[in-house]
């Protein structure tokens, strides 16, 4: 398979709009953190988003619970706040939401 194969096909996949949508279409590239190992803390970095989604994601499935059944509606709005907030970060970094208003409506249904 030669260069010039590779590039034909490259430009029919640009002309049919393949490339389009891809993340960061169109935006400048992030190039300040070039040096050595580069790589590694940017992927570092992508690891602790989601870490921090996943701690998250723990603290609902471990005191929505208990906070239904003690119908505590201060706590479940606190939870609901760090929600919120993961939300409003998780636009930003390009992550799923939470909904919290069907969350707080199945838990509302339990109380």
């Amino acid at each position: 398979m030669g260069y010039l194969f590779v590039e034909r096909l490259l430009e029919e996949a640009r002309d049919r709009g393949d490339f389009d949508a891809l993340p960061g279409s169109g935006e400048p590239l992030e190039l300040a953190d070039t040096g050595p190992g580069w790589w590694a803390r940017r992927t570092l970095q992508e690891e602790r988003r989601h870490e921090r989604r996943a701690e998250l994601l723990r603290r609902l499935r471990r005191e929505l619970p208990r906070l239904v059944a003690r119908r505590d509606r201060a706590g479940l709005e606190a939870l609901a706040a760090a929600v919120r907030a993961w939300n409003d970060g998780a636009a930003d970094d390009e992550l799923p939401t939470v909904d919290v208003d069907e969350l707080l409506r199945r838990a509302e249904e339990r109380c």
